[in-house]
């Protein structure tokens, strides 16, 4: 019994102090008359030594993953100014950076007007529940557990055979690694496709560059207002009698609509 419990605390050790790049799939359903119209599914990353981790959504361009990593406002306008056009839900450099000694967020977003990045702190307020269910994931096998956060509400399954409190996004919380999660309106997933150890992460790895600090309220009023504003004029500019609607359905903020 000693020898076990002893592998296992060299287990979770190896884990704790290992570092890993874990590949998601992000797909953004969209709905017409609750049926299903279309999609758009982003490569997403996420980066953990077990204490921290770096959620990188996401590096696709015109379809394309992206191998090198793109983290300051130089890097990212070159590349973008060096692309003829591109494709609906392409996005290099925003960011959510996780501790676990504080229960604190860090998010890197574009601001409003999508010109600059902002920093952004939050604390991870997860709701976290497990259900009595489970099933096998890429040969793990896991549990399903439900996580709310102030805005949306998910589904998951997480692996204990892969002990790393984390998964995509901001969510946590869970003993083991999140190997998908989906919104219970079905509207965002998360799948993992990839999972390795990777070599030391840099010292400054979970720092990151950005133009101002705002505070999460102001943000999502800026951004919101910013949505209203550019609706409002395409209403105004648009053929008299046609009916014009636009729902916000961001994970960053509520779900809001315009008419």
């Amino acid at each position: 019994m000693k020898k076990n419990i002893s592998l296992f605390i060299i287990l979770i050790h190896s884990f704790a102090f290992s570092q890993y790049e874990i590949h998601y799939d992000y797909t953004i359903k969209y709905y017409l008359e609750n049926h299903l119209s279309s999609s758009v599914t982003l490569k997403t990353y996420l980066y953990t030594d077990g204490v921290q981790s770096k959620f990188v959504k996401n590096k696709v361009v015109n379809g394309k993953l992206e191998t090198d990593y793109y983290n300051s406002d130089q890097e990212f306008l070159a590349l973008i100014q060096s692309i003829p056009s591109k494709d609906p839900g392409d996005s290099i450099g925003e960011l959510v950076v996780k501790n676990n000694h504080n229960d604190t967020v860090q998010l890197r977003l574009l601001n409003a007007n999508r010109k600059k990045y902002i920093k952004i702190l939050d604390t991870n307020l997860l709701e976290v529940t497990l259900i009595n269910e489970f099933k096998t994931i890429n040969t793990y096998n896991c549990q399903k557990a439900i996580i709310k956060n102030e805005y949306r509400t998910f589904e998951v399954w997480f692996t204990p055979e892969i002990p790393i409190n984390d998964g995509p996004w901001k969510l946590k919380g869970v003993l083991g690694l999140i190997l998908y999660a989906e919104t219970t309106d079905k509207k965002h997933e998360f799948k993992l496709t990839s999972f390795k150890k990777t070599s030391p992460f840099p010292k400054d790895f979970f720092d990151f560059p950005y133009d101002k600090e705002m505070d999460k309220t102001s943000f999502i009023k800026d951004f919101l207002n910013d949505k209203e504003k550019r609706f409002k004029y395409g209403k105004s500019t648009s053929v008299e009698g046609t009916t014009s609607t636009l729902t916000i359905d961001n994970l960053e903020m509520p779900i809001t609509n315009f008419e």
